[in-house]
This record gives C-alpha cells, sequence and structure tokens, in this order.
C-alpha cells in the first residue's frame, strides 16, 4: 500500500513541476554561421522557431511533430531527422537533473548547465555532418497559452 501512494505521489509531483518556459537561443554552427530564435516549452509541448522568415517552425503537441514553414506557414509532419527535437524535449523536462553528456547511435552531445538555474545554457551536438551549438539566453519561467503551440493554423511570435 505505502509503495503504491508513493507511485501516485511521484505521478502528481511530476505533473505539478512541468516546465513551462520561454528562452531566445542562437544557433551557431562549425562555420561560424548562425540563427537565432524563441524556444517555448509547456511539458511535452515544444515550439522552437527561427526569427528568419525563409526558415521554419517547429513545433511538438499533442498531435506529433510538426514543421512549419515561416513565410507561408504550411505545417507538414516532421518524420525525419527528429532526434535532436526529442532529445531536447527530454533535457528540458529533465531539468535540472540532466547529465552532462549523451550519446546515441545518431549524435553525442554535452549539455552546459546554467549557473542561475533557470534553464540550460548551451548544448552541444556533434553528429556526423554537424556540429552544432545552441546557446540559450534570456531564460525565464513563464505560463505559456496552448494556442502557441497551435501548428494549422500557427500564429508567429515577434
Amino acid at each position: 500500500m505505502k509503495f503504491f501512494l508513493f507511485i501516485i505521489f511521484l505521478f502528481i509531483s511530476q505533473n505539478i513541476y512541468s516546465l513551462e518556459l520561454e528562452c531566445y537561443f542562437e544557433e551557431v554552427y562549425q562555420d561560424g554561421s548562425s540563427q537565432q530564435g524563441i524556444f517555448l516549452l509547456k511539458g511535452e509541448n515544444l515550439r522552437y522557431q527561427y526569427f528568419d522568415k525563409e526558415l521554419y517552425t517547429i513545433i511538438n503537441n499533442s498531435d506529433g511533430l510538426h514543421l512549419v514553414n515561416n513565410s507561408t506557414r504550411l505545417p507538414q509532419p516532421l518524420q525525419v531527422n527528429y532526434e535532436i527535437i526529442d532529445f531536447l524535449i527530454e533535457q528540458s523536462n529533465l531539468f535540472p537533473n540532466n547529465l552532462e553528456n549523451y550519446s546515441s547511435v545518431n549524435f553525442n552531445a554535452e549539455i552546459i548547465k546554467s549557473k542561475n538555474n533557470i534553464f540550460i545554457k548551451n548544448i552541444i551536438i556533434k553528429k556526423k555532418n554537424i556540429n552544432l551549438n545552441i546557446h540559450f539566453f534570456d531564460c525565464k519561467n513563464t505560463t505559456n497559452s496552448s494556442i502557441v503551440f497551435h501548428h494549422n493554423p500557427m500564429r508567429m511570435l515577434k
């Protein structure tokens, strides 16, 4: 009986502590180029939006993982190269209990925590064809409306 109550308490406490935050990000690539955007998280819901209108927004919601073109706002299911987004959601929900290093068949990652303990500071991803540093900054705990995680229709932020 005590074990059963412990499991219920663990399940409830995990749902109470569902991380909701907003961060800006900058991706820096091996060649020195970079892209900026905004990152929103609410539990398993994620929005990873590049500011460049020629790029896209990645949205994970209860309907799955979607890639939405920023200029046309046309969504499509993201069915390839989704492992980094899954990793980002997983690490976000593990915060602040992240491992410093992560390895999978597809890529390796190093996770650097911020000193202010709001969120991860950097994620360095090393993949066969790409080395990428994602720097998160100006992170704040916030209450995100579920509408920002809709992929169709998608409303642009900023």
